[in-house]
């Protein structure tokens, strides 16, 4: 690892007007756990290029971790205006704008981006969420189902937590258990799915 921070340190020397270099380190810092110098990083590599979409998704991704949610919505926000077609500049809006409680501005947020990328499994997570906001449950199962078969297995893991929380809310209590263990299977940090399973563990 010090080699590798050396050849950052020797690339930003020689291209200082490159984000890539800067980006490059902030990735090293995070995988040592220096959180704080990989977010020093992401913004070095910001100020030589504010476009450079990748600093912009980790450095919101830093701040949502740290729930700096405004700090979050303000970098996902710029990535959505330089970078349209970054699917992550779109979730990481909706998401952080749903902390903040400003649940229209999301829903906003959300559709906009379907109308530029379509139905991308990551926007159907959120749409089938919306859903479960808005308490229709079955029409909830039913957007989240095909993510489930689609995607990562962080994201698969996703839609099975909130298909566990949805068939909860309809008194479906082995078909919720059922959901969040293989969420949980697929993902075992998935808070949503641990919520699920603990609900049913504190009613027994």
């Amino acid at each position: 690892l010090e080699a590798a921070r050396h050849d950052f340190r020797r690339g930003i020397e020689l291209n200082p007007d490159l984000p890539a270099p800067f980006h490059g380190m902030g990735l090293l810092e995070e995988r040592v756990g220096d959180v704080a110098r990989a977010e020093k990083s992401y913004r070095e590599a910001l100020k030589v290029d504010p476009g450079f979409g990748p600093a912009r998704v980790n450095l919101g991704r830093i701040l949502f971790a740290r729930r700096d949610y405004d700090g979050a919505r303000e970098q996902f926000l710029r990535l959505t205006e330089v970078a349209p077609r970054v699917l992550e500049g779109w979730t990481g809006l909706v998401e952080s704008m749903l902390k903040l409680h400003r649940e229209h501005d999301a829903d906003d947020a959300l559709d906009l981006a379907r109308e530029k990328l379509g139905e991308q499994p990551a926007l159907v997570l959120l749409v089938g969420r919306r859903l479960l906001r808005q308490g229709d449950a079955a029409a909830a199962i039913a957007a989240l189902e095909p993510v489930t078969r689609e995607g990562t297995p962080a994201l698969r893991a996703s839609a099975l937590a909130w298909i566990a929380v949805a068939r909860a809310t309809r008194g479906e209590v082995e078909a919720s258990q059922t959901a969040a263990k293989e969420a949980l299977a697929l993902d075992p940090q998935n808070g949503v799915a641990r919520y699920a399973q603990e609900a049913r563990t504190n009613l027994d």
